[in-house]
């Protein structure tokens, strides 16, 4: 911005300066239409935890504590916001499994709430057609897999049906699916469980996410 109002000073004093605001405007022209017809994605979004600590804050309205809304997703031409349904390592077991459904139930809500704007997308051509339709396709993730529970691989077949299409197995701390690459060692990689998770995760396609996991860990995805 600065740069913008320098350039807007010395063009009211240098009228030959003029040219070089022409070929800016120019290059944003090219730039702005470069992005409509790119598939804008952003992978990460922790928008969905901000908005489980402020209920009161709805995706319509713009806010400073969440960084992002349905004006500026908008106003950035993104087509596909990758919202992350993270669980901290400080819970455990069920509470871990109930924070998860609470993250899965605010996107969901979007998407209910927003239909002329949103959809959830399942599938690569969902986000295509989103996009000829002018809609935004929201992605569902996982960060930190804790919530599917020891044995319980019926999770992530749950988690599947949800919306999540990719997923981490841990974060900061190790978990009983792997280890952490901010933790001492526990499973030397992957736990044989966290192999059943990675195996049923690859035959439904979910794609794995190996943030944060240990480099064992991450040959072991390999």
């Amino acid at each position: 911005m600065h740069f913008r109002h320098l350039m807007i000073i010395l063009v009211a004093s240098l009228p030959a300066c003029s040219a070089v605001l022409l070929r800016e405007d120019d290059g944003l022209s090219r730039a702005r239409e470069l992005n409509r017809k790119l598939l804008v994605l952003d992978t990460h979004l922790d928008t969905p935890s901000k908005a489980l600590k402020n209920p009161e804050w709805v995706l319509h309205q713009t806010s400073d504590q969440t960084l992002v809304d349905l004006p500026r997703m908008r106003l950035a031409g993104m087509n596909a916001p990758f919202m992350v349904v993270y669980t901290s390592p400080s819970l455990k077991g069920h509470d871990a499994l109930t924070h998860a459904l609470a993250l899965s139930d605010v996107i969901s809500g979007w998407v209910e709430d927003y239909p002329r704007d949103l959809i959830l997308a399942r599938r690569t051509d969902d986000v295509l057609a989103a996009k000829r339709a002018r809609k935004i396709s929201v992605v569902m993730c996982m960060e930190n897999s804790s919530p599917v529970l020891e044995g319980r691989l019926d999770l992530v077949r749950t988690f599947y049906r949800l919306g999540v299409r990719y997923m981490s197995l841990c974060h900061f701390q190790n978990n009983h699916l792997c280890d952490s690459s901010t933790d001492d060692a526990l499973h030397g990689g992957v736990s044989k469980f966290g192999e059943q998770v990675i195996a049923e995760a690859n035959r439904l396609g979910i794609m794995l996410d190996v943030s944060h996991i240990s480099d064992d860990a991450v040959r072991d995805h390999l």
